[in-house]
């Protein structure tokens, strides 16, 4: 499995951006996770199985130029949720949560997709809000023809 994972902190027009990179986990999992008659793909991704962020998105919205975006659960087309230091963390409504997932690229012939997640998630262990600064997760190989 070749994988990559990208993280972009501290982003800002004057200054730039400063990249940290890990080898991370990945995995692609097809699940409908998402209500309705399309099949959905759950990605996750992080620092292991017991660490992780996943995105929940439609099959078919896995193409160039797809963006989602939700505040406090109002797009229940597409979920980010995670796994972090054994606390659950999700999207709330009644809480200032949002998510955001963009598709920056897919490429067939390579078998490469590249996807841009960020999202402010509430810790329902704690109460507290867990924010996930802009990340690129990059599928490749076997896990990127679970994606299509």
């Amino acid at each position: 499995m070749n994988i990559k994972l990208l993280l972009l902190l501290g982003c800002s027009f004057i200054i730039g951006c400063v990249e940290q990179q890990a080898e991370p986990y990945l995995s692609v999992t097809p699940f409908n996770f998402i209500h309705g008659p399309d099949k959905s793909v759950v990605i996750s991704f992080g620092e292991s199985p017991q660490n992780y962020y996943s995105i929940a998105i439609k099959k078919l919205d896995v193409k160039e130029g797809t963006e989602l975006y939700s505040e406090s659960k109002s797009n229940m087309n597409f979920a980010v949720f995670g796994d972090i230091n054994e606390e659950t963390l999700m999207s709330s409504e009644n809480l200032p949560t949002y998510a955001r997932v963009k598709v920056i690229s897919v490429d067939a012939r390579a078998q490469k997709a590249v996807f841009e997640v960020e999202a402010t998630l509430l810790n329902l262990d704690t109460g507290e809000l867990k924010k996930l600064d802009r990340v690129e997760v990059i599928v490749r190989g076997d896990d990127f023809l679970l994606l299509i």
